[in-house]
């Protein structure tokens, strides 16, 4: 377990974005969380814990309670909108996102190998640019994107992260800690078991800290407030030497999937301005 769990403001400094806006470099996760209450509980936990950004998606289902339950804490911990960051895809909020993002390059109604995706996918960014153009969302982006994907929008990400720092584009990672699927065997392997220890921190803490140190946002998702607090107090640095025993440490040794590694499934935040570019 972590030692201390007191710091509850956040110490990793949030990414700037190429039009100026801020992006927390920790947020909360809600992904398949979609009963009210639930959300009600996670949402003041997490703001009780120090968090300032939430991501959602209107494929959550859990937009609106999301905002409400936003409404109803702010003024308890003596916030106002403006004081949180949210990102979303597709909105039932009750209020404009900050950061709104294409979910998906295809259609649900199409096959992923349509060719009628490419032009749907300009569609929509043309009429997100002018969503930001007309001041309803701050910046906008895409998730779920490939290189051929990116490539395409910026002419009219291989490891992502190459790419990306090439190119100013700021990361988040999802899954950052396995997914529903692969975190337990992640997190009780060997490698970030002997790190956590050296630090008196958890494996959760050092997986999300290597994320950050590799200059990519996190949104780790939770249900239960001492790991929401947990994954807010990330309150050391890894040694180079950590850093490459993670960095070394393959899909193929453990049989998960390479994305909980490589990120080859981030969320791309792209500024309308500067098409696919973002400073970090």
């Amino acid at each position: 377990m972590a030692s201390s769990m007191q710091p509850t403001v956040p110490s990793w400094q949030p990414f700037r974005l190429h039009n100026g806006q801020h992006l927390p470099s920790i947020g909360l996760g809600t992904f398949r969380i979609k009963d009210r209450d639930t959300i009600f509980l996670v949402v003041e936990a997490a703001l009780d814990a120090g968090y300032r950004s939430f991501d959602t998606a209107a494929v959550y289902g859990n937009e609106q309670y999301i905002g409400e339950a936003l409404e109803k804490f702010l003024p308890k911990y003596d916030l106002t909108r403006d004081d949180v960051y949210v990102t979303s895809k597709l909105t039932k909020l009750g209020f404009a996102p900050d950061l709104y993002l294409i979910h998906f390059p295809g259609s649900a109604r199409l096959d992923p190998k349509d060719e009628n995706n490419k032009g749907l996918r300009h569609t929509a960014w043309s009429a997100m640019a002018e969503l930001c153009d007309t001041g309803r969302v701050s910046s906008i982006g895409v998730s779920n994107f490939t290189i051929q994907h990116l490539e395409e929008l910026r002419k009219e990400y291989q490891n992502d992260i190459p790419y990306c720092n090439k190119h100013s584009i700021q990361l988040q990672g999802y899954h950052s800690l396995g997914g529903t699927s692969y975190s337990a065997t992640l997190l009780k392997n060997t490698p970030f078991k002997h790190i956590a220890d050296e630090h008196s921190v958890t494996p959760s803490q050092v997986l999300l800290t290597w994320s950050l140190q590799r200059g990519v946002a996190v949104i780790p998702k939770s249900t239960n407030s001492l790991h929401i607090k947990e994954n807010n107090t990330l309150n050391f640095r890894l040694s180079a030497e950590q850093m490459h025993a993670i960095n070394s440490f393959t899909a193929e040794q453990t049989g998960l999937r390479q994305h909980v590694f490589s990120l080859t499934r981030p969320e791309l935040l792209l500024d309308r301005r500067l098409q696919l570019y973002i400073l970090h």
